[in-house]
């Protein structure tokens, strides 16, 4: 598995370089094999059976009993990237891991054309796990149904949560449609664009995250940002801060807001709205409608 340019510690490089031949013929230690097997589970987001798990030990043994170095050099540097993920919270992680899944599944796809047949076959357990519902372009990744769940999830957390205007949560139907619009037109698209889409269940996660983060004065003052319905509550909380603000916290208030929009107006566009008369999302600019039929763009 071609992972290296996730895995640049020095010092692992130099243990490599000074082990003796010997020592690489044999098998590495259980540990390292357990560490790497999960790591491989976190990249892909596929929980194995044993008898995947047994499959890849095997693969990792075998690197050593032929003397593989590239891939010695993978397992042996993955296991800094493993720790940092594992010493990290919960939340933290599963933020990290959704933002770099796309590229890794670029990395595999790459690897198992250029002959790694392990890439191949960690590839193809994730599709197994993750049936796709269209093919991407070449470099780019299958669209899956969480691509387009998390699209919808996304545009109801906005409207209904940091906006605060009642949208309705998307149906079960609204996702059967979304789901066949996406499959038509997603391998029409653009690399570019089909990363984006493959990008957008981890801009969820971190939008979620960012706004409980933002406690409930920085919430108040998004959604007064970002032309939400405000609460009582909200206006009160943005009346204490303007009298007792400080340089310090209002510009961090301001930091979250800006960040917080830069994100939403790529996805969103701007002035996306829940249009009751016409029963629809409508929206300017943004990604959405590129492969969400529920939303229609409006002049």
């Amino acid at each position: 598995m071609n992972l290296r340019w996730f895995f640049t510690t020095t010092a692992t490089a130099i243990a490599i370089a000074t082990a003796s031949p010997a020592a690489m013929a044999q098998n590495p230690d259980a540990s390292v094999i357990t560490r790497y097997i999960e790591l491989c589970e976190w990249l892909t987001d596929v929980r194995y059976t044993p008898a995947q798990r047994q499959q890849l030990r095997a693969q990792v043994e075998a690197y050593w009993q032929r003397g593989d170095q590239r891939r010695i050099d993978t397992v042996l540097s993955s296991l800094d990237m493993h720790k940092q993920l594992a010493d990290a919270s919960p939340t933290l992680r599963e933020t990290t891991l959704a933002k770099i899944r796309p590229g890794v599944l670029v990395s595999l796809q790459k690897d198992a054309a250029d002959g790694g047949t392990d890439s191949a076959w960690l590839y193809q357990q994730f599709l197994a796990a993750n049936p796709p519902l269209a093919q991407g372009r070449a470099g780019s990744v299958p669209l899956t149904r969480d691509m387009v769940d998390a699209a919808l999830d996304y545009e109801h957390f906005i409207q209904g949560t940091v906006l605060n205007r009642g949208a309705p949560a998307p149906t079960a139907a609204a996702r059967r449609a979304a789901y066949a619009a996406a499959a038509r037109d997603y391998p029409r698209l653009s690399v570019a664009q089909q990363l984006e889409i493959a990008a957008q269940p981890g801009r969820l996660i971190e939008e979620r995250n960012l706004w409980q983060l933002a406690g409930r004065q920085g919430q108040a003052f998004l959604r007064a940002e970002m032309g939400g319905n405000l609460t009582v509550q909200d206006q009160a909380l943005i009346a204490e801060a303007r009298q007792a603000q400080s340089g310090a916290g209002w510009a961090g208030i301001q930091s979250e807001i800006n960040a917080f929009n830069q994100n939403t107006q790529t996805i969103m566009g701007s002035g996306t709205t829940w249009n009751s008369a016409a029963g629809r999302w409508e929206q300017r600019g943004g990604i959405v409608t590129e492969y969400d039929s529920g939303v229609v763009r409006v002049p």
